[in-house]
């Protein structure tokens, strides 16, 4: 019986059903956009990194809603992005607080189109 539950474990089975987190699924929404609407958004990073091989890191932080708020580091949330030679987001990873990132992390916005309201 314990080798069947190893079978599956292993597989990946039982981890398929769990639901994909939120957090990662806004970092997600990221990906495929251009650098120049990332930043549009997000701001310019608070640090980059050139990772070699076209590849930048950019880390975002929530900015302190005061000057005498000071975050304890473990309470902070961060997001990564990685943008290519091309400047479009391939990758994007948050640490830190969750709760704190819940508050941070953003969706792409969605793009509605102005409806035109008919009436009769």
């Amino acid at each position: 019986m314990s080798t069947m539950l190893t079978a599956c474990v292993s597989t990946g089975e039982l981890h398929a059903r769990n639901p994909p987190d939120v957090l990662q699924r806004r970092v997600q929404t990221w990906l495929g956009m251009p650098r120049d609407f990332l930043e549009k958004h997000w701001g310019i990073a608070q640090d980059t990194k050139d990772m070699g091989a076209g590849l930048r890191y950019l880390e975002y932080t929530p900015k302190p809603t005061s000057k005498r708020e000071k975050p304890v580091p473990a309470e902070v949330c961060h997001v990564v992005f990685t943008v290519d030679i091309t400047g479009t987001v391939r990758g994007g990873q948050w640490s830190g607080n969750r709760s704190s990132c819940l508050n941070f992390v953003k969706e792409v916005p969605q793009i509605i189109p102005k409806q035109i309201l008919v009436t009769n």
